[in-house]
């Protein structure tokens, strides 16, 4: 047996209706990544991922996160960035 999850009124093959996305405000980005600067340097054995772990506090483990090494990280950052070049983002 299958079940339709498709919402009432709504067709699958109907495309989503656009919604105007507000740009989140660029100038957040210096004042987070210049307090994250000045917590890692008081705990620099922390791995980043166990850092953002640490203060976000998620309900759930993360140990994908908690565990990643630096370097394995910035790699996937790397990767992004060219995706994102690739993609004219």
């Amino acid at each position: 047996m299958t079940h339709d999850l498709t919402p009432p009124g709504l067709l699958a093959s109907d495309p989503p209706t656009p919604r105007p996305i507000p740009m989140r405000e660029p100038a957040r980005i210096d004042a987070m990544l210049t307090l994250l600067s000045q917590v890692w340097q008081r705990s620099p054995d922390l791995r980043l991922g166990q850092l953002l772990v640490c203060a976000a506090r998620p309900d759930q483990p993360c140990p994908e996160i908690f565990q990643i090494e630096d370097d394995r990280l910035a790699e996937g950052l790397r990767d992004l960035m060219s995706r994102m070049d690739a993609s004219g983002e």
